[in-house]
């Protein structure tokens, strides 16, 4: 263990919490499955660049002539640090793995061979605080700053760092079978490398499926956030997931989507994940 990527300490720690996981893996293969996933993580890390770039499609006059319209993808400048971003959503094999050894509530939907996927398709039926735990115990794991992105971060990242685009896929078009999904109501996501990443690298932010981010969410946090790094209301109801997912109609897999929903909902099967890094 003294070459271990995980702690002795914090993997103690699990042991002593495990229930029934000790009648499936020794030790030996419990240290060795989290380290392995602790890497590949890391290794699956992308740096994005930090710069400015106007967040949102909506001009400021949008609101007032779309009354019915409350997704406020409202344009505004915005001015990123560096950071990094998972080239790939969380898969339902880590998911469930993390679930397993903490003992964290997992929905029948994504336990066990329930719908029959790869274990390299992202996780969905997952709330935010799911979400949110998973990173939080991938940081304290491996000492890294693991975190939910900022809804600016996602849209930087899926926009290939702002670009003037509207779908996040290789070339800024959606053609089916080739760089999203073939059925348009396609019921569960491809594994997480079927088509092709967006040309910052990034994986099913256009053929995935809706991701949360960290932020709360707010109709008309738009017109007043600050330029640098922006963060979210500092409090609220719901939480935001941004972009399109698998199970919908390709004219609306648009990457500007932006919805609220409470974080403790697990009854959407949409909503994936992937995780940020700060870069120290």
């Amino acid at each position: 263990m003294r070459n271990s990527i995980v702690p002795f300490l914090l993997l103690c720690i699990i042991l002593l919490n495990i229930s029934g996981c000790s009648d499936d893996l020794s030790p030996e293969e419990l240290e060795k499955r989290t380290n392995e996933l602790l890497a590949r993580t890391k290794e699956n890390m992308l740096l994005v660049q930090g710069g400015s770039f106007i967040m949102g499609n909506q001009p400021a006059n949008y609101k007032k002539e779309n009354p019915h319209k409350t997704h406020n993808a409202l344009e505004h400048k915005v001015t990123l640090s560096d950071y990094y971003i998972s080239k790939y959503e969380t898969t339902l094999e880590d998911y469930q793995f993390f679930a397993k050894v903490t003992n964290h509530f997992i929905d029948e939907a994504i336990d066990g061979e329930f719908v029959g996927l790869s274990p390299k398709s992202p996780v969905n039926y997952v709330t935010w605080e799911d979400a949110n735990a998973y990173c939080q115990w991938l940081a304290n794991m491996s000492g890294e700053p693991y975190r939910l992105p900022t809804e600016a971060e996602w849209e930087y990242a899926a926009r290939s760092r702002g670009q003037d685009v509207q779908y996040a896929t290789d070339d800024n078009t959606l053609q089916p079978g080739m760089n999203t999904a073939p059925n348009e109501y396609q019921q569960y996501a491809a594994p997480i490398d079927t088509y092709p990443p967006n040309p910052l690298g990034v994986y099913g932010m256009e053929t995935g499926y809706a991701e949360w981010v960290s932020d709360w969410y707010s109709t008309d946090y738009f017109f007043n956030s600050p330029e640098k790094d922006p963060k979210g209301p500092q409090s609220g109801e719901e939480k935001v997931f941004r972009g399109a997912r698998v199970n919908r109609n390709i004219s609306f897999k648009y990457l500007y989507t932006r919805k609220g929903m409470n974080p403790s909902t697990r009854e959407q099967s949409f909503i994936g994940f992937r995780c940020a890094k700060d870069v120290k």
